[in-house]
């Protein structure tokens, strides 16, 4: 799996190179990435949003390269939807509610957004109020996404970020 601090922007717009050096750094392929745009959306000013991401990775359950949105959390923890990761069996790596509760249509938002952060403006700053779950299978353009409450999970994840301690690549 792949993860980026980046974006996806239009097709119709000229990416040159990866702008914040992230595949230099890292070897992750980026430049894909920056040729794609949401629906609808314009191309966004370099860390516009430092706290979205992209979960990229080759999955068996889906033909794209971008599969799913998350957010950061805190600096060792992403924030992103169930269905994301497929399946009953997780890695060391994923921690997932034991009560969580998942609608997965044909498709998400649109394609590649579950996952992703419901951001709203609290004053000075940003707050996560929902996380990207579903949407209308046949006719996402026609009907509101769904978004999972951040609020309603708060004690899990403050409890689950305090349980748990990265070390290297593992969850311990």
């Amino acid at each position: 799996m792949e993860v980026i601090n980046a974006l996806p922007i239009s097709e119709d717009t000229e990416v040159e190179s990866d702008p914040l050096n992230i595949e230099e750094e890292t070897g992750w392929n980026v430049t894909e990435s920056l040729q794609k745009r949401v629906i609808g959306g314009e191309p966004a000013r370099e860390t516009q949003f430092p706290y979205a991401v992209s979960l990229k990775g080759d999955f068996p359950y889906t033909r794209r390269s971008t599969y799913c949105g998350a957010t950061i959390i805190d600096s060792q923890w992403l924030l992103t939807a169930a269905h994301c990761f497929g399946g009953d069996t997780l890695n060391g790596d994923t921690m997932r509610n034991p009560e969580y509760w998942t609608v997965q249509a044909g498709s998400t938002t649109i394609d590649g957004d579950s996952g992703s952060g419901l951001m709203c403006p609290a004053g000075d700053h940003w707050e996560l109020m929902g996380v990207a779950s579903a949407t209308h299978a046949k006719e996402p353009e026609n009907f509101p996404g769904l978004f999972t409450r951040v609020a309603v999970f708060r004690d899990w994840i403050r409890r689950t970020m305090a349980e748990h301690t990265f070390i290297g690549f593992g969850l311990y």
